[in-house]
């Protein structure tokens, strides 16, 4: 057997190794066995500055329970551009909402206007956790993006057309300006 060979072989038998490893033991994600998910998310995909907002999640609860009555209690946390923006958990005095096994909640929030002077986007992410025997257990995430767009007042729409006109009339001045000068 030629060497040529013996690495075809021993290459082959290293990924065929590497496929029934990863078969075998599947990676694990940080999130749970989502056992809980999202099933719906409503919110503006472009929202005007300084202006309230409102978005709705779905939550469905396939099999989280905590007792024979089924009953499960959630929270959520809201990352803007990667940075805890609100825990619901924290924020309400270590409250949580109830989803029943096999059964969905909806729940919205009024989120109050963006502070800008400029147009933005923001990329959020919303995390669903399960509030399992004191253990925060992460069940699912939402992603999405929105643009803030800023609003601008009519009368600087006007300011710019003046100048423009300003500087139209004044291009044509110079040009018929010129044109007497070269007739001369």
């Amino acid at each position: 057997m030629n060497t040529r060979n013996l690495s075809f072989l021993t290459l082959t038998a290293f990924l065929s190794a590497l496929i029934v490893l990863g078969i075998a033991f599947p990676v694990r994600s940080e999130i749970g066995e989502q056992e809980a998910k999202f099933t719906h998310v409503t919110y503006s995909a472009r929202i005007h500055a300084e202006t309230m907002d409102t978005w709705a999640f779905t939550v469905y609860n396939v099999n989280c329970s905590e007792n024979d009555q089924g009953a499960a209690r959630f929270f959520l946390r809201f990352y803007a551009d990667n940075e805890l923006w609100l825990d619901e958990y924290n924020s309400t005095q270590y409250r949580t909402w109830n989803c029943s096994k096999g059964s969905a909640v909806s729940h919205s929030y009024n989120i109050r206007g963006w502070d800008t002077l400029q147009p933005v986007t923001h990329e959020l992410r919303i995390e669903l956790y399960w509030y399992r025997n004191s253990t925060r257990v992460l069940e699912d995430t939402a992603s999405f993006t929105i643009a803030v767009i800023i609003h601008v007042p009519l009368q600087n729409i006007f300011a710019t057309g003046y100048l423009a006109a300003y500087l139209v009339a004044c291009f044509l001045l110079f040009s018929y300006e010129y044109v007497q000068g070269l007739e001369e």
